[in-house]
């Protein structure tokens, strides 16, 4: 046996294709999950921005209980500007008469949120609802229903 050699090499590593095919998955798998961790990130972010509303639709629904109507505007409401209930991803929080008296309309910030564009609106409007009580819907608005928190899509 002096004379033979032992092949008994043993492979260490990878070789160029097996590399190749982990980069082309890794590649595939970055093209379609990163536009769905976007969209949910932007879910996420126009969801939890719907506590802005919260002091705005208190002062409204206790303008209807006192008033017996719906104010038209914040100062009706006894709210402050629009501006003041500013937060990360609102610029403005306004009551208006659109669809009816006593909506409140989020404005989102279209340079925070690029993907909405102009399309920026969530409309929250009071409904009479069981037993005297105040039902608050918000299927109206300008962005898009699949960025909308899941109560908010018709």
């Amino acid at each position: 046996m002096s004379g033979s050699r032992s092949t008994n090499n043993l492979q260490a590593g990878l070789t160029l294709i097996e590399v190749l095919i982990v980069i082309a998955i890794a590649s595939i798998l970055a093209m379609f999950g990163t536009p769905i961790y976007q969209g949910y990130q932007l879910k996420t972010k126009v969801g939890s921005s719907v506590i802005s509303a919260v002091p705005v639709r208190r002062l409204v629904t206790e303008y209807y209980i006192l008033n017996n109507q719906w104010p038209a505007d914040n100062a009706d409401a006894g709210a402050g500007t629009p501006e003041s209930y500013a937060a990360n991803y609102v610029t403005r929080v306004a009551v208006s008469d659109t669809p009816q008296a006593g909506s409140i309309e989020l404005t989102y910030d279209n340079v925070a949120l690029r993907v909405l564009g102009n399309n920026n609106t969530l409309v929250f409007y009071p409904q009479p609802g069981a037993n005297g009580n105040i039902v608050w819907r918000c299927d109206q608005g300008t962005i898009a229903m699949e960025y909308r928190p899941a109560n908010c899509r018709s």
